[in-house]
């Protein structure tokens, strides 16, 4: 028994003494390393940051792009006039962010930037103060609906007044009336007063 005890001792005493080299051991190389990471650290160039963080390249207008404008005119009812251009010379180029404060500079703002896959560009503003000018406005004159047209210089120059009263619409065209409801054409405007309001 004596014995069994005395070979317990001697193999519990060597495993505390494996273990403790071991350890210390695995400190020193750890310590090692660490002094060399901090000796010859890690140098970050330009090549290194461009092949580590890959940023997508984005798309560039160019000459077969297509610059869509969409005019929203609330002073009447909403009219809405689009138009489209190619792209001029001092635009192509630019990707979303340059066109963005581009355009954001002449009021407009950007709902489609696609200009290399669909090869068009769709931008946008809100005009609260005028109205569209070459267009014919169907509007209140002293309680009858009248055709107005709208001049270059944003005056209304009255074309002709129907002896339809405002008063005998219904509420919506009512509405429509005394704000004003916008068209491209005249035709649009004698259609409407025919069609719709004669009826």
């Amino acid at each position: 028994m004596l014995k069994r005890r005395l070979a317990y001792i001697i193999i519990l005493t060597c495993t505390l003494a494996v273990s403790f080299i071991a350890g210390y051991f695995t400190i020193l190389q750890y310590m090692k390393k660490s002094q060399q990471n901090e000796t010859n650290p890690i140098k970050i160039t330009d090549s290194t940051v461009k092949e580590t963080v890959k940023i997508p390249s984005s798309e560039l207008i160019n000459e077969s792009t297509v610059i869509i404008k969409r005019d929203r005119y609330t002073k009447g009812t909403i009219f809405i006039d689009e138009y489209s251009e190619k792209a001029s010379s001092n635009i192509i180029g630019m990707d979303i962010y340059a066109a963005e404060n581009y355009f954001k500079d002449l009021g407009y703002i950007i709902i489609k930037f696609s200009p290399e896959k669909e090869k068009k560009v769709i931008i946008s503003r809100e005009i609260s103060d005028k109205w569209p000018a070459n267009c014919y406005v169907v509007k209140d004159n002293d309680g009858y609906v009248a055709i107005f047209k709208v001049e270059v210089d944003n005056s209304l120059s009255l074309l002709r007044v129907t002896e339809i009263k405002v008063e005998d619409l219904p509420i919506q065209e009512k509405e429509e009336v005394i704000k004003g409801k916008v068209f491209k054409t005249r035709e649009e405007a004698e259609n409407l007063i025919e069609e719709d309001y004669n009826s």
